[in-house]
């Protein structure tokens, strides 16, 4: 690519700061459209259906690897167009454009430009320079709207959880509220812990005592030592700051 920039200068428009602007170009790239599938946009319904009658195969008794590695890439191969078939395909949007951009602004910017270049024959430098404040209260003035449009705009849970998570100077996935059995919710952390020690550990209780096992062993000042070394509130909030974005409470599948 570097190959391909050619024809570098100093702009002499203004820049709205102390510096100028450097321009180059760029020589001419062929365009890529990227294209991808969500698996959340999925319809797993259709995917159950071609699995079930379109595969292809034999449904026989396997007795050799050679067999195995047919059957295997027969599956695979029947897995990739099932899920083709029932995950739609999209391109990826360009994002370059902002919202607080408009035609005043630019207008005004053009205006301001105009001054400079004057003002640097003339010596007169306050048009310009009323010219700049207006232009920059304005778009300060946008930015805030915009800004502002778009947290009214946001109507759903999930999208105000990403807004507090870009907002989040530290980007830790904390626990917050989480919806009971009964359709409530809970009110404090104390009881979000709870709840999930009932989800996860159904029946358990405080302390570390069980019944069926006996009197447990009394333990030495080194091990219970080493074991509040191994186990802080820091490393319990760094295994639940690990927890991946639309990990949800529940019965884990593991075993």
């Amino acid at each position: 690519m570097a190959a391909s920039v050619t024809n570098w200068r100093v702009s002499g428009e203004v820049s709205m700061s102390d510096h100028m602007h450097i321009e180059f170009d760029i020589g001419h790239f062929p365009e890529h459209e990227l294209v991808f599938r969500n698996p959340r946009k999925t319809n797993w319904e259709f995917f159950r259906f071609i699995m079930e009658e379109g595969g292809n195969s034999h449904g026989g008794q396997i007795t050799t690897a050679h067999e195995l590695e047919t059957e295997a890439e027969q599956l695979h191969s029947d897995i990739r167009i099932a899920f083709d078939s029932s995950c739609p395909q999209g391109k990826v949007k360009s994002k370059r454009d902002v919202p607080w951009w408009s035609k005043k602004l630019e207008q005004m910017r053009c205006q301001a430009r105009k001054l400079f270049n004057r003002a640097k024959n003339t010596g007169d430098w306050n048009p310009y320079k009323l010219a700049l404040t207006s232009y920059n209260k304005e778009l300060r003035k946008s930015k805030r709207a915009s800004w502002r449009n778009h947290c009214e705009e946001i109507k759903s849970l999930p999208e105000a959880v990403r807004l507090q998570k870009a907002l989040n100077r530290e980007h830790k996935n904390t626990i917050g509220t989480l919806k009971k059995p009964d359709g409530s919710y809970t009110q404090h952390p104390g009881e979000t812990c709870r709840l999930l020690l009932d989800t996860h550990f159904p029946g358990c209780k405080a302390g570390y005592y069980l019944p069926e096992l006996g009197v447990p062993a009394r333990t030495s000042g080194r091990e219970q030592s080493l074991a509040t070394k191994l186990t802080t509130v820091e490393i319990v909030q760094w295994a639940v700051s690990t927890f991946s974005p639309y990990k949800s409470p529940g019965p884990g599948t593991r075993k």
